[in-house]
């Protein structure tokens, strides 16, 4: 009879897990499509990233670069990889290759839309740095040597006041794009020689997913 009653209410046990696990599963699907985000990554070649910069008006100016998986190994604290894990991220270096802004969309805020200038940061060039981060003491070269060439990239440095790197990907859909447009809006405030690079992120998650 007890093990019976025990049966009982472990079924029920199981039954109120795998209701919850559902919901989980659901609730965050629907978070993803309410901000436009797919839920699958998928593997970007050459061809399809130059394709998706044109669908997400990425300007043709512009130099197009995938991201290194090996980056990931770079960082040796784990606090700092998870920042730059996060899918859009845009950093701002000076000509010596100094960051002097960082922002991430983790600290955007804003539904359904992320609001990436809900301070007023990007009125000005280069941005004001973003609110809950500091500054990182990584520099431009840093980044460089993960940067594999995709389009228009030229590994020229000479004469640029500031360097500008986009971390962008397919997956995170009408964010990115409303991303990609801040940026670019935000580059026609500079003066000077600037040097912007997109890159793209997504094989970087389908790698880091396999893992």
């Amino acid at each position: 009879m007890k093990q019976k009653k025990l049966l009982k209410w472990v079924l029920v046990l199981l039954f109120i897990i795998g209701i919850c696990l559902v919901a989980y599963f659901n609730l965050n699907w629907l978070f993803m499509r309410a901000y436009g985000i797919e839920y699958d990554v998928v593997k970007l070649n050459n061809s399809k990233i130059i394709k998706t910069a044109k669908v997400f008006k990425i300007d043709s100016k512009y130099a197009l670069c995938e991201l290194d998986t090996n980056f990931y190994h770079f960082f040796k604290d784990s606090n700092q990889r998870r920042e730059y894990l996060k899918p859009l991220l845009v950093m701002y270096f000076d000509k010596d290759g100094k960051m002097v802004s960082f922002h991430s969309n983790c600290y955007a805020g804003g539904f359904p839309n992320l609001d990436w200038n809900g301070n007023k940061d990007f009125d000005y060039f280069p941005p004001v740095q973003q609110q809950w981060h500091s500054v990182d003491t990584l520099i431009y070269s840093d980044f460089k040597q993960f940067l594999l060439p995709v389009a228009n990239y030229d590994s020229n440095d000479e004469n640029i006041d500031y360097y500008v790197l986009v971390f962008w990907d397919k997956f995170t859909g009408r964010q990115c794009k409303r991303f990609v447009k801040l940026i670019q809006d935000n580059a026609k405030l500079a003066k000077g020689n600037v040097k912007l690079i997109f890159v793209n992120k997504d094989n970087f998650f389908v790698e880091k997913q396999s893992e």
